[in-house]
């Protein structure tokens, strides 16, 4: 099966992971196993919230790390990560584990890119999205939607 996360997903154990939307809190919480091998960072459990409107918390055993998503303009935004891990992980699990979260960013930011270039260039229209597997992302896109119309609202 084809993915944007082929190495994210290849680490998690797939009938371990849940995906709720949490309405009044406007997050979205990823309760997830990763696969390792025995005593490594990724062979643990997580929770990852992704808060309504730029803000990504995400929990294992021994670390976790925190990234905030500002918009700069309509095509732009920053990206600011900071990562905390317990003393027990040695620097080249840190190494590893912050590789690996880089080149996870690095495929969001690529299939954001790709479907903006698409959108803008009337190769790819909107349809629908799977309630199965991207609850996520169909839960953000209500809270953009809710938010413009409080928008609209309030002017």
């Amino acid at each position: 099966m084809s993915s944007v996360h082929r190495k994210l997903n290849q680490s998690l154990v797939g009938n371990r992971t849940r995906i709720n939307a949490y309405e009044n809190g406007e997050f979205v919480g990823f309760d997830v196993t990763y696969r390792g091998e025995g005593d490594d960072e990724r062979d643990s459990q997580g929770f990852r919230i992704y808060k309504y409107p730029g803000l990504l918390l995400h929990f294992s055993e021994r670390s976790f790390n925190i990234e905030k998503v500002t918009p700069i303009s309509p095509g732009k935004s920053r990206m600011q990560r900071w990562f905390w891990f317990d003393r027990s992980v040695n620097s080249g699990e840190r190494n590893s584990t912050i590789e690996f979260s880089n080149e996870v960013m690095d495929e969001d930011m690529g299939i954001c890119a790709e479907v903006q270039r698409n959108l803008e260039g009337g190769i790819y229209h909107t349809g629908f999205l799977s309630q199965e597997r991207e609850p996520g992302t169909i839960f953000f896109q209500q809270c953009v939607r809710n938010s413009l119309e409080e928008d609209r609202v309030s002017d």
